[in-house]
């Protein structure tokens, strides 16, 4: 199990008369609890953890 909490949300937008095709807002909220790490290979070998960090990402869904 991973300590990340990720959470999505999807909002539909109203429909344009002149444009036939659904619309959604969508926002994507990653590793909220800012815990965790994240495996890093370099020089062979070795391994490095580094932190997992947060992440907010957002757009628009098209679908015709």
């Amino acid at each position: 199990p991973q300590p990340f909490l990720i959470v999505e949300i999807r909002q539909p937008l109203p429909s344009l008369d002149f444009f036939p095709a659904h619309i959604e807002a969508m926002a994507d909220f990653s590793n909220l609890l800012a815990e965790g790490y994240v495996p890093f290979n370099y020089s062979g070998d070795r391994m490095l953890l580094t932190p997992a960090y947060r992440s907010f990402r957002g757009g628009f869904s098209v679908e015709f």
